[in-house]
């Protein structure tokens, strides 16, 4: 877990949870106290660390998210966390751990999708659709790709 200055991330089993607590979060508009976003939907993280005169952010992007907002209004959106100069490193250990766990995520679909390629190719095969051969050769080109 690490804290920044509009909220706190957590990495729960396969999910980043933002958790938002206070006062200063229901003033700007946080009223849901905690977003969920599962890794395997993130599909960009922005991440900008803290330079003079202005603080760092982490952003997650994922298909149905609002929309994002420029720099300036960072603050304001529910999927990105600031921070300060004294929490970057915290920040930057997490960022380094999402990279990993959203790469890992990707692989793993990517593998499993192949999987469901031969499954439906099987049931063709059972069905009398592709013959042996043409199963045999449509699998060896998919495992090919792993």
């Amino acid at each position: 877990m690490v804290k920044g200055v509009n909220g706190q991330i957590d990495i729960i089993d396969d999910k980043v949870v933002i958790t938002r607590k206070g006062l200063l979060a229901k003033s700007v508009g946080f009223f849901k106290g905690e977003i969920e976003i599962p890794i395997s939907s993130i599909t960009s993280v922005e991440f900008k660390m803290p330079s003079f005169g202005s603080g760092g952010y982490i952003q997650f992007i994922y298909p149905g998210c609002k929309k994002v907002l420029p720099h300036s209004d960072k603050a304001m959106d529910e999927n990105t966390v600031l921070f300060n100069r004294n929490m970057a490193n915290g920040f930057l250990s997490l960022k380094q751990e999402l990279d990993r766990l959203i790469s890992n995520s990707k692989c793993k679909n990517i593998s499993e999708d192949f999987y469901d390629q031969i499954e439906k190719l099987a049931c063709l095969r059972d069905k009398g659709i592709l013959t042996e051969e043409e199963f045999q050769n449509k699998k060896s080109s998919i495992l090919s790709k792993l």
